[in-house]
């Protein structure tokens, strides 16, 4: 590297590399002092709200400027986020509770934002105007309005929930005394093989009310299904007391689903023939399964029907 930094080739080099640097500078401060036009989109933050005031409208996410001026004013803007636009709700909040910003005011505040050399071509929103009231809110339930239709190896293995069971609504009127609840958008899925999570699902709008929050997350919980058997051992019902019923064979197999969950648990079935159902003209019965649990699926069992014999006794 010394050889080559004494050699003549060595210097050509070095002589090189000033010259791309000092062109390089010399570019940078040519376009960094001429007019240019950049286009900004500037988060808008709230502050000084009293915490009892509620804001009726929907606030802009933030303000989209058209600006120009010389290079280097927007160089801070270059790379990452920016920085937000404060605007103070004491200073634009009547007496009447409406918060009203005019196309001066907003671009007033920008110029405070970039620099006053800065010219503001265009703003959008151009105005803001949010009604506000310190009211108390009403608080009411949250109904899901939800049509789910699960696989059929799958079932709704417990109710469908909200991440807020209720809401709270603002109004600048009176909220009738009648409005108790309420719903959400309608929600409708099929084909479901396992809990679906439902983000942000908006709430039915009602006129001239504000509700916090305006959204809820959806639990739809599903279970895929499990087949499970299980022997059953059949009663009488409705016999006579001097009559005894014999059963061959005296139980059943039932074959059933559940949710995966409750595979380790012991369901109870109830297996029954009724002696009203028998006929003389035939030598079986049919026979009646039911279920104490709404977990089972797809019950089925048998023989469906068993052979009997009657056997009458007197009473002492």
């Amino acid at each position: 590297m010394k050889l080559l930094a004494h050699s003549a080739r060595g210097k050509d080099l070095l002589l090189y590399a000033m010259c791309v640097v000092a062109a390089f500078v010399f570019w940078l401060f040519l376009s960094l002092d001429g007019e240019v036009q950049r286009d900004y989109e500037l988060p808008l933050k709230i502050e000084n709200m009293p915490d009892k005031t509620v804001a009726l409208d929907r606030w802009p996410k933030d303000i989209a400027v058209t600006v120009q001026g010389k290079g280097w004013q927007f160089v801070r803007y270059a790379w990452g986020e920016m920085p937000p636009l404060k605007i103070s709700y004491k200073d634009f909040a009547g007496e009447e509770g409406v918060f009203r910003m005019s196309k001066t005011k907003i671009e007033s505040r920008i110029h405070d934002y970039f620099g006053q050399n800065v010219s503001v071509l265009s703003t959008r929103p151009d105005s803001i105007v949010v009604h506000t009231t310190n009211k108390p809110g009403k608080r009411v339930k949250v109904i899901i309005d939800a049509d789910i239709t699960p696989s059929y190896q799958s079932m709704i293995s417990g109710p469908i929930t909200a991440n807020v069971d209720s809401v709270t609504l603002y109004s600048l009127n009176r909220i009738p005394a009648s409005v108790k609840s309420v719903e959400t958008m309608p929600v409708k899925e099929s084909g479901l093989t396992d809990t679906l999570y439902i983000r942000s699902v908006r709430l039915k709008p009602i006129p001239e009310v504000r509700m916090i929050p305006e959204t809820v997350d959806i639990t739809i919980p599903v279970e895929p299904l499990i087949a499970k058997k299980k022997t059953v051992t059949i009663s009488v019902i409705n016999a006579p007391a001097d009559c005894r019923i014999i059963l061959f064979p005296y139980s059943v197999e039932v074959s059933y689903l559940v949710p995966i969950s409750k595979y380790g648990t012991d369901m109870q079935f109830n297996a029954f023939v009724n002696y009203r159902d028998i006929s003389l003209e035939s030598k079986s019965v049919k026979v009646h399964v039911n279920s104490e649990s709404d977990l089972c699926r797809s019950v089925t069992f048998s023989p469906e029907s068993v052979d009997y014999v009657m056997e009458y006794f007197n009473q002492q």
